[in-house]
């Protein structure tokens, strides 16, 4: 697959053939005539061909984002095989699990004689730093494409309002007209939050 992935990495990033031809330096033709291929062999739709123009599916850009994951995964090894001194687990980890879930597991790969970095950050920005290869995995809450990832639920936790008051708003209507203060984009308690509202 070797050339036709490459081709496909590429297309996923220019968004058009006449650009993905000249960065490989081959012709347009070859360019659809590999993405089709590839499409046969795989059997999933990667591009969607609107007259002259295409958009690259979601498939492509899963793929893409898996195949330069394990590249770099892949370079990670070759250094440890050559000698180079024990590359430490980069695990991330979102503020919400930091506090109470990552201690305990922390505390069970130091013991297993694991070197861990820590990463902490919102879903969002983990998910993205996974993506870019900078961390290898993380503990995350939220809703994301789950599709894309390695997915191993560790578990589930209430998610409720906290008030100050003793006496603050009896019912959701109430809460409305309360002052509300939220995780920043990008934070997976906020996706829940958001999430919610929209069903109702």
């Amino acid at each position: 697959y070797d050339h036709r992935l490459l081709t496909l990495a590429t297309l996923v990033e220019t968004g058009s053939f006449t650009a993905t031809a000249e960065r490989l330096f081959i012709s347009q033709p070859a360019v659809s005539q590999q993405i089709t291929a590839l499409e046969n062999e795989l059997n999933l739709e990667l591009v969607h061909r609107r007259g002259k123009r295409i958009q690259v599916t979601k498939a492509a850009e899963h793929l893409t984002n898996y195949l330069h994951r394990e590249g770099l995964n892949a370079d990670q090894l070759l250094e440890q095989l050559r000698g180079a001194e024990p590359v430490p687990l980069r695990l991330g980890a979102t503020l919400s699990l930091a506090e109470f879930m990552l201690p305990e597991l922390l505390g069970e790969l130091v013991d297993a004689g694991h070197q861990v970095k820590i990463h902490t950050a919102n879903t969002d920005q983990l998910l993205q730093a996974i993506d870019d290869g900078t961390i290898d995995l993380a503990l995350v809450e939220g809703n994301f494409h789950k599709e894309a990832y390695g997915v191993l639920p560790l578990g589930t936790a209430a998610f409720g309002p906290v008030m100050a008051q003793p006496h603050g708003p009896r019912d959701w209507e109430a809460a409305f007209n309360t002052p509300l203060y939220l995780r920043e984009a990008g934070s997976g308690t906020r996706m829940i939050l958001e999430g919610w509202l929209a069903t109702h």
